[in-house]
């Protein structure tokens, strides 16, 4: 079955097999994830040659349509290479909310927030700036962290663990939640490069409960503080 990479969309005929053209924002993504799905000799996977110039590039965003094609964070390009010339900023996703004191649905939050922003991407120039942030820095979407939504102690390690690999590369991160927890582990990790740090809160609530054994939404303030990784005179 031939699939062909593109920013069209439809059904073509090749040697007289049906196939699909695939539209995407990163062909090489999709492209990648076929191949791991199929390891067949007769899948022939082509990339268009007319595709947009930015459909591969780590500046720029999509300009598709607001319901075409796998949501990404602006549009950005999805990758999940850090390691690559030109990333300034590693945008991931923590779905996670079984730190919660109430309802749960923190967990859909990074989902959400990429497909929101889709109402932004396209109207990139902002008064009164007269240029796009992404024409100046590389951005990608690195995706979500796969978590067990059960186990709490491995959301604190998996996002340290992603975290130490963007950091060690000088990556900024803009990380999307998921409940208040995943401050913590992503707190620590910035105070290890950074020594400690001055915290910006939004939020109806200090989150800083002195409760000494407990770990949750309410109360990673608190034990950053005592941890010596913020500096609330800041």
């Amino acid at each position: 079955m031939p699939v062909i990479a593109s920013t069209n969309s439809g059904t073509i005929i090749t040697n007289g097999v049906e196939g699909f053209i695939i539209p995407i924002r990163d062909a090489s993504a999709i492209i990648q994830s076929i191949e791991k799905l199929y390891n067949d000799k007769d899948l022939y996977i082509f990339m268009s040659e007319n595709a947009k110039p930015d459909v591969l590039s780590l500046q720029g965003s999509a300009s598709d349509p607001l319901s075409v094609n796998f949501p990404s964070f602006m549009g950005c390009k999805l990758s999940q290479d850090i390691f690559q010339e030109g990333i300034d900023v590693v945008i991931s996703g923590v779905p996670y909310d079984q730190s919660t004191t109430g309802r749960s649905g923190a967990r859909f939050g990074p989902t959400g927030i990429r497909n929101a922003s889709a109402n932004l991407a396209w109207e990139l120039r902002r008064w009164p700036w007269d240029f796009s942030v992404f024409d100046v820095i590389g951005v990608v979407d690195w995706g979500d962290l796969s978590l067990d939504s059960a186990e709490k102690n491995q959301m604190l390690s998996m996002v340290q663990q992603h975290a130490s690999q963007i950091l060690q590369e000088d990556k900024t991160m803009l990380t999307l939640g998921g409940d208040h927890h995943i401050s913590l582990p992503l707190l620590r990790e910035h105070a290890k490069k950074l020594g400690t740090v001055a915290l910006i809160h939004f939020d109806a609530h200090a989150d800083a409960e002195r409760e000494p054994e407990q770990y949750n939404h309410g109360t990673m303030f608190y034990h950053a503080r005592n941890e010596g990784i913020i500096d609330p005179r800041r």
